[in-house]
């Protein structure tokens, strides 16, 4: 799914991390312009990395007010405001958010 919406939009228009078992994939990935490759299992140092590239990054633009994230199979969109931290766990990423947890693959 991941792979099919890069080569739909212009992925060097967003920050993109993909989070993946398949590192097969990861030049794949870079040649679409993402931002970052995490391979699965993730670990706290490795993804640590691809957030401050994305939050170091100077295309990030100053209006962005939101993360994309697949979870449970769809898309969702997290307001930046309410994320507390990240935190790696088994073959996922958690976000915390204000008041409540969220287990999702970081898609952005």
């Amino acid at each position: 799914m991941v792979f099919s919406l890069l080569k739909n939009i212009v992925s060097e228009s967003f920050l993109t991390i993909i989070v993946s078992a398949y590192t097969e994939r990861a030049l794949e990935a870079f040649e679409y312009g993402v931002l970052d490759f995490v391979p699965k299992p993730i670990f706290e140092e490795r993804i640590n990395k691809a957030l401050d590239r994305f939050f170091s990054s100077e295309k990030l633009n100053p209006k962005t007010k939101q993360l994309f994230v697949k979870s449970g199979g769809k898309i969702e969109s997290i307001p930046l405001t309410k994320i507390v931290y990240f935190q790696p766990a088994d073959h996922y990423t958690e976000i915390i958010l204000e008041n409540e947890n969220k287990n999702c693959i970081i898609f952005l």
